[in-house]
């Protein structure tokens, strides 16, 4: 409409310009953490979180973490849900439906190379079959120093 159609009756009308209110919605986010540096053989832990940081519940939330180049998959456990380690290096997590402010932690102990050096990377991504309202922080990596 045009400015004036507000004016009704001798007062503005509040209602006429009403803007959409955005719609709630899931929003995963990935942290994760672990060693800064590694010695050859040695185990370490990363972990991995996935929080709703949204206003929805986040249905069929799903994590696919890929373990650092050269690290040995030794165990990993999973809070919530369930997680398959592939052969290719990735551990597979499917974690059930996440509330507002509901958050799954995945610990994955690795075993450090017996050779070599080098800086490598854990990297996680989660997500749900729910609209989410960013999916920018999804996504998580950690560097570690092989030596």
């Amino acid at each position: 409409g045009h400015y004036g159609d507000a004016w009704i009756g001798g007062h503005w009308n509040q209602d006429y310009y009403q803007y959409p209110r955005p719609k709630a919605g899931a929003d995963l986010k990935v942290t994760a953490t672990g060693p800064q540096h590694i010695d050859h053989n040695q185990e370490r832990v990363w972990q991995v979180v996935v929080t709703n940081i949204g206003k929805s519940t986040a249905n069929k939330v799903n994590l696919s973490t890929t373990l650092p180049n050269g690290i040995t998959h030794v165990a990993d456990r999973v809070s919530q849900g369930s997680a398959t380690y592939t052969p290719g290096g990735s551990l597979i997590a499917d974690l059930g439906d996440l509330k507002p402010g509901a958050a799954v932690r995945l610990d994955i102990a690795g075993k450090g190379p017996s050779y070599g050096g080098g800086t490598v990377h854990l990297r996680s991504e989660a997500g749900t079959t729910s609209r989410e309202t960013n999916t920018g922080n999804n996504t998580a990596s950690v560097a570690t120093r092989i030596s």
